[in-house]
C-alpha cells in the first residue's frame, strides 16, 4: 500500500467521538422521557446535563487543529446545501445551543441566574427539536467522510449509519457508568428499572453495529478493485488487530455478552435487592473504548486508502 500523509490525526478522532458521545447521551435522556420520566428520572436529568459537554470540548479541539481557530466564524457566514461540512457546522452549533438549554433547566434552583418560565414546556421543545438535530451530528461525520470518493474506504452508505448507531451506543454507555456508579442514593428497584432500560436499548444497537459491519466486509468484496484493495487495511493491514480485537470483540462482542447476562431474569431479580455495579461499569468502559477506537481506525486507516488507477 502506497504511504500517504496523514492530515486528520487525534484531535479530529477526539472531536468525531464526543459529538457522537453527546448526541448519544441527548437521545438516550429524550427517549427515557418520552418512554417514562417518572422512573427513569436519573436518565433524563444525567442525559441533559451531559449531553453539551462532550461536543463542546470536541469542536474546542477541532478549532484547535484548524491551525487558525479565531477564523471559525467563516463556516457561519452562509450556508452551503450541498457541502456535508457545512452542513454539519451549522448542526452542532444549533445542537449545543438547545442542549445547553435543556441542561439548565435541569439545574437545581440555587444554580439558576436566571428563572426561565414555563420550564416543562422548554424541556419538552427542547427534545422535540433536539431529536433530529441530535440524530443528524450524530450521522453527518460518517456522510463527512464518505463524500471523498479519492478515500475508498470511506466511500460505503454504511459507513454513516454506523457512526450513528456508534454513537448512541457510546452515549447510552456514558448514561450506563454514571448509573451502575451512581453517585445519587436512589432505591435499587429504580436502579434495575434505568438499567434496564439502558441495556435493552444497548443491546438493539450493538447488534444492529454487528450487522452493519457485516455488509460493509461483504460489500467491499464485491465493489471496485479502489475499494477492494482498501479494506486491506483492516484485514491483514495496520489496523487488522485494532480493529478486530479493539472495536469488534472488546467493544461490542463482549460488552453484548455481559449486557445479555445482566437482562437475564435471574440476575434482574437480584439487582432488585442487591445491586453490583461491576457488570454495568465493565461493558460501559469497554463500549466507550471501543466506540472511540472506530473512529481511530476509520479515520487513519481512509487516509491510508486511494483510488488505484
Amino acid at each position: 500500500m502506497e504511504n500517504h500523509v496523514i492530515e486528520w490525526g487525534q484531535l479530529v478522532v477526539f472531536y468525531l467521538f464526543l459529538a457522537g458521545m453527546s448526541a448519544g447521551t441527548f437521545v438516550t435522556s429524550v427517549f427515557a422521557a418520552y418512554a417514562d420520566p417518572e422512573r427513569y428520572k436519573n436518565i433524563v436529568r444525567m442525559g441533559s446535563f451531559i449531553s453539551p459537554i462532550p461536543v463542546s470540548v470536541g469542536c474546542a479541539i477541532l478549532l484547535l487543529d484548524l491551525g487558525r481557530p479565531f477564523h471559525f466564524y467563516n463556516l457561519y457566514r452562509t450556508v452551503q446545501w450541498t457541502s456535508p461540512m457545512s452542513i454539519g457546522s451549522w448542526l452542532l452549533a444549533i445542537f449545543i445551543v438547545i442542549s445547553s438549554i435543556r441542561a439548565y433547566t435541569f439545574f437545581p434552583e440555587q444554580w439558576k441566574i436566571v428563572k426561565l418560565p414555563f420550564e416543562a414546556r422548554i424541556r419538552g421543545a427542547t427534545g422535540l427539536v433536539g431529536l433530529p438535530i441530535a440524530l443528524g451530528v450524530g450521522i453527518y461525520t460518517g456522510i463527512l467522510l464518505g463524500a471523498i470518493p479519492a478515500r475508498p474506504f470511506w466511500n460505503t452508505p454504511l459507513l454513516a449509519e454506523l457512526f450513528l448507531f456508534s454513537a448512541l451506543s457510546t452515549g447510552v454507555a456514558t448514561l450506563l457508568l454514571i448509573c451502575s456508579l451512581n453517585p445519587m442514593r436512589s432505591p435499587e428497584s429504580t436502579k434495575s428499572h434505568e438499567h434496564k432500560f439502558l441495556l435493552s436499548f444497548d443491546i438493539v444497537l450493538i447488534t444492529i453495529e454487528i450487522f452493519i459491519i457485516i455488509p460493509i466486509i461483504l460489500h467491499s468484496q464485491l465493489s471496485a478493485l479502489s475499494i477492494r484493495e482498501s479494506i486491506f487495511v483492516i484485514l491483514g493491514g495496520p489496523y487488522t488487530v485494532v480493529f478486530w480485537v479493539g472495536t469488534v470483540l472488546c467493544g461490542l462482542l463482549v460488552p453484548l455478552a455481559i449486557e445479555l447476562f445482566e437482562m437475564s431474569p435471574n440476575f434482574m431479580k437480584k439487582a432488585q435487592t442487591h445491586w453490583n455495579p461491576v457488570l454495568g461499569v465493565t461493558s460501559s468502559v469497554l463500549i466507550i473504548i471501543g466506540g472511540f477506537l472506530l473512529r481511530y481506525v476509520v479515520t487513519y486507516g481512509g487516509q491510508l486508502s486511494g483510488m488505484i488507477e
